[in-house]
């Protein structure tokens, strides 16, 4: 998937879901972000990860740290910074690497 900049074509960003690459991933707004989404908690929220996708597959990224959540209901996003430890820059492949040792 791809968001597009409407104000300018030649900005876009790779996102994809989190969960299909960090399974347990659990993101955790701070008041101010929930407020500014007009929800009480993170269950009605969706989120999309940045990716970063690298000439050399090996060293694809996708930014945990600071998620795009989405409120369906009323069409809001914001990018977020989440006090989860989660790293700005999780390889791609060692999610998918660990998903098969577990499987």
């Amino acid at each position: 998937m791809f968001l597009q900049s409407i104000d300018n074509i030649d900005l876009s960003f790779v996102i994809v879901d989190p969960y299909a690459i960090f399974r347990n991933y659990e993101p955790s707004l701070n008041e101010e972000d929930l407020n500014e989404l007009s929800v009480k908690n993170e269950d009605s929220l969706k989120f999309l990860v940045i990716a970063i996708i690298q000439e050399n597959i090996k060293d694809s990224v996708v930014n945990l740290k600071s998620p795009i959540a989405i409120n369906p209901k009323t069409r809001r996003a914001k990018q977020v910074i989440l006090q989860n430890a989660y790293p700005l820059r999780y390889n791609i492949l060692v999610a998918e690497e660990e998903k098969n040792v577990s499987n």
